[in-house]
């Protein structure tokens, strides 16, 4: 994998491309031209390991997706619920699920009770149950009894979900995988963001700029979105093309 990657990468490989559609008498001036930053060129050749480590970070995180998510439960309407002390139904490797909600084709994520919401929210109606007859009322007692009931009996099935998130969690390694990834792609944002930085001398250095910003382009979408420097990037970028083509 690193050898793919780096050969995707190699600067080399782009400025035999760029030396073959050249004159002669470009060529001749590229070869008097000064020669590009040592710091720079080390920067670049350490680059394909650090994607190459991303890469199989992030591969690795989808393999476990793909082999454990068939067994992750699904929440049944009993233990649904939207309020403090429950949780968003999400996957594996974190990302919200839609479920049907309403008649009307909607999809939203639903939250899901925990034992501890349900338990807890059972005493409260029992309690208001206890007050209701201890002063001999009748109005909302059947409410409270009902809900006393139906939250006592979604304790069981929310206890039996959570087992399953929490047994998928563990056996899969998915938490291990995703620090991992998220290690990773810091790495990566790091080795970016020091080649995008470095001083260039050369049309060396722009290739390899652009060819940073293209393994930037392997992290996903949302990563890229939210890139911080992403914007710098670009400029820095452009800004090293405008020198060197002046």
């Amino acid at each position: 994998m690193i050898d793919r990657i780096a050969a995707a990468l190699s600067r080399r490989n782009l400025l035999i491309g760029l030396a073959a559609s050249a004159t002669a008498a470009t060529i001749a001036e590229a070869a008097a031209a000064p020669q590009e930053s040592p710091e720079l060129l080390a920067m670049a050749d350490a680059l394909p390991a650090v994607l190459a480590e991303y890469v199989a970070a992030r591969d690795n995180v989808r393999a476990i997706v793909a082999e454990w998510s068939p067994q992750w439960p699904v929440p049944g309407e009993q233990i649904i619920r939207y309020g403090a002390g429950c949780k968003d139904h999400r996957t594996l490797d974190g990302w919200g699920i839609e479920l049907p909600w309403g008649n009307r084709g909607v999809k939203r994520m639903p939250q899901i009770g925990t034992p501890d919401y349900f338990d807890a929210a059972a005493k409260r109606h029992e309690e208001a149950v206890a007050r209701i007859e201890a002063k001999g009322g009748r109005r909302d007692l059947h409410f409270h009894r009902k809900w006393a009931e139906s939250e006592r009996a979604a304790i069981e099935p929310a206890r039996a979900f959570w087992a399953e998130v929490d047994r998928i969690t563990a056996a899969s390694g998915i938490e291990a995988a995703k620090a991992r990834l998220a290690r990773a792609e810091a790495a990566l944002k790091s080795a970016v963001d020091q080649i995008m930085l470095a001083a260039d001398k050369t049309i060396t250095g722009t290739v390899i700029k652009a060819q940073a910003m293209t393994a930037w382009a392997e992290v996903d979408g949302l990563s890229r979105v939210f890139n911080d420097r992403g914007t710098a990037w670009a400029d820095l970028l452009a800004a090293s093309i405008v020198k060197q083509a002046a």
